[in-house]
This record gives structure tokens, C-alpha cells and sequence, in this order.
């Protein structure tokens, strides 16, 4: 018998030089788009493995630094 999984995904942004917001866009599980704009300190949980995420807007500015953590719940 196969077990559900969860895998949850943590962006943290550490720090941007942007001339433009670079939003990440998720679209959750009833397929409704949300956009973040994260500042230097936030952090944003989600499925990572089962929502379709991105960034699908050009990047416009000089750095973007961010960490991500995956975890992995059987």
C-alpha cells in the first residue's frame, strides 16, 4: 500500500536589488493565480511538488537571493 507524501517548499527572500517587483506567482489547488512580492526577510510555505509556481514575468534588476527549504512528511 503506497503512502501519501507531502512535500512542503519554504522561499525565503534574503536580499534584492530589483527596479521592478518579481512576483511568484502560485496557482493553488481550486487553480486560482496568486502573486507574491516577497521583501528581504519574508518567507512564503506552499506544495511545491503539487502547485504550478513560477515566476513568469523577466527579471529587472541586478541580484535576487533567495534559500529554499524542501520537507518532506510521510
Amino acid at each position: 500500500r503506497r503512502q501519501r507524501q507531502m512535500c512542503i517548499r519554504d522561499s525565503i527572500n534574503i536580499e534584492q536589488l530589483v527596479r521592478q517587483p518579481w512576483p511568484l506567482v502560485i496557482e493553488d489547488h481550486n487553480y486560482r493565480k496568486h502573486q507574491l512580492i516577497l521583501s528581504p526577510g519574508d518567507m512564503v510555505f506552499y506544495e511545491g511538488a503539487k502547485l504550478t509556481h513560477g515566476r513568469p514575468i523577466a527579471f529587472d534588476g541586478d541580484e535576487f537571493c533567495n534559500v529554499f527549504v524542501h520537507y518532506q512528511l510521510t
